[in-house]
């Protein structure tokens, strides 16, 4: 069972209010997985039945703290610590059952207010709007549904506006004197249309990294082809060159690297590469204790 807290982002019906979990009553009608179910009861978890999180938490939230830091420690009326039963972010059981009727059917929400930031549950009252339609409540699946289509549509239009020539990203003209790439084959972001092109900036509005995305997609659409952008070996900067642990399907050491390290610019790395030890014997370089070969 989920049971929204005020979540960012997370769905709530129109014309409730937020009620800290203590201060529900019986009758009080809640959402649960879109769902409106109705309290039975409401009572805190004894100390006997916490587990350990909750004892870990209680620990936590009533241990004195030293002076300076954010956090002071949870008293109580006599500014000891707070014992279990006055302690704020308590565990909670809620009993809960279907507030249309239907099949008997009863169900238990334990609580850990100490989990969340804000401690509320979200209680609707018994006028609220529901969807002409599908009777859900207000808003419904049907508009989340109608939203995506319109976005949809939105997003395909942006895409046939796309004129011949232009980067995939920013739509402007790609230039022979502007550095950029191409994806032969099928388009995946608009089927049917011509091969994408993106500029290779890195500045506003950052085509390369537009770039970067699509390859991944494209390289997994037909395991055949190579990166060009990324690679995703280790790419090692020798005395006498690079290597990547990616082998021959690495673009290149100007492409971007999952990791990239340089035996050039640190002798402990040097002293103990067995290549660079070498190029560093056949062109008479001696590696310092400290620093840079030189």
């Amino acid at each position: 069972m989920r049971l929204a807290w005020g979540e960012t982002g997370a769905w709530r019906p129109h014309g409730g209010r937020d009620v800290a979990v203590r201060d529900l009553a019986a009758g009080d009608m809640i959402e649960v997985d879109r769902a409106l179910w109705q309290v039975d009861r409401v009572r805190d978890v004894p100390e006997d039945e916490w587990d350990d999180t909750d004892r870990e938490q209680y620990r936590r939230h009533t241990a004195f703290r030293g002076p300076g830091l954010r956090r002071k420690a949870e008293t109580g009326g006599d500014g000891q610590p707070a014992g279990p039963g006055e302690w704020s972010l308590r565990p909670v059981l809620v009993t809960v059952h279907p507030a249309g009727g239907g099949p008997a059917q009863r169900m238990r929400v334990r609580f850990r207010p100490y989990q969340f930031q804000r401690s509320t549950v979200y209680v609707i009252p018994a006028h609220h709007p529901v969807c002409a339609v599908c009777r859900e409540l207000y808003p419904c699946h049907c508009l989340e549904i109608d939203d995506a289509a319109d976005a949809s549509m939105a997003a395909l239009a942006d895409l046939e506006s796309v004129l011949p020539g232009c980067c995939w990203h920013c739509r402007e003209p790609v230039t022979s004197r502007q550095k950029s790439i191409d994806f032969p084959g099928d388009n995946l972001l608009l089927p049917g249309a011509e091969p994408p092109v993106f500029h290779l900036r890195n500045g506003s509005p950052y085509c390369s990294a537009a770039a970067v995305s699509y390859e991944r997609r494209w390289a997994a659409a037909d395991p055949s082809r190579l990166p060009r952008l990324e690679c995703p070996g280790d790419l090692v900067q020798h005395i006498d060159g690079y290597e990547c642990t990616a082998g021959g399907r690495c673009p290149g050491a100007l492409a971007d690297h999952r990791r990239r390290l340089s035996h050039q610019s640190n002798a402990a790395y040097a002293r103990s590469c067995e290549r660079c030890a070498a190029a560093c014997a056949k062109r008479g370089i001696t590696i310092p204790a400290g620093g840079s070969p030189g």
